[in-house]
């Protein structure tokens, strides 16, 4: 049964079948669910494994919710689209300038990753994947944000302007946003939002998200 002020740790993996959660209590027990897994709605298979889980304890999703401190969410959905390349297509990214080429480039790991050693030593015969967005569609724009969330440079909103006109021009599905420490100060990140919004109708659309309460 719920505890008075008890706070709860909630953690959540979206598989390709099932979907599953697992509650933990302050004193370290804990309870499971698991529901169907919906994949052209992922949100609601998410709400209703934590209220499988919810129920095993005799609780109610609101109780757990309205009480969760920490929200782990898992999927395997994303790890297929990214793998397949079935996710959506021809997106669009934003990125602090200077760093355009970092997704391309990725990490060095991503050249031998599940080929044997002696192969990974023949650096002709190895090669990065191909990105997930090409880097035609990657725009820069000036800001810094630092390590310690502090702004050293505004944002340049021409330049975010004319990047997302220059993205819209390919006819992109999308447009991603990734700016340096950006986890650490938003401000950044939620300005260049509102410019794709007030650009694109498309991206005017309100996302929509279905509340369990």
């Amino acid at each position: 049964m719920e505890k008075q002020n008890e706070k709860f740790i909630v953690y959540t993996d979206t598989g390709g079948t099932f979907s599953d959660a697992v509650i933990v209590r302050s004193d370290g027990t804990f309870v499971n669910g698991k529901a169907s897994t919906t994949p052209d709605d992922l949100e609601r298979c998410f709400f209703d494994c934590v209220e499988a889980a919810a129920k095993t304890g005799q609780m109610t999703l609101r109780q757990v919710l309205s009480q969760t401190e920490i929200l782990g969410y898992g999927t395997t959905a994303g790890t297929n689209a990214i793998l397949t390349r079935q996710g959506a297509p021809d997106l669009g990214l934003i990125i602090t300038k200077g760093f355009e080429d970092t997704t391309v480039i990725g990490r060095g790991l991503g050249r031998w990753a599940g080929i044997h050693p002696l192969e990974s030593i023949h650096v002709p015969t190895t090669d990065y994947p191909p990105p997930l967005i090409p880097r035609r569609r990657i725009k820069g724009v000036t800001e810094r944000i630092d390590s310690a969330g502090a702004v050293i440079i505004p944002l340049y909103e021409q330049e975010v302007k004319q990047a997302v006109k220059e993205l819209l021009d390919e006819k992109v599905s999308g447009i991603c946003v990734l700016l340096l420490w950006s986890f650490l100060n938003n401000k950044h990140e939620k300005r260049v939002k509102e410019i794709i919004e007030e650009m694109s109708p498309v991206c005017r659309q309100p996302f929509r998200v279905r509340s369990p309460l």
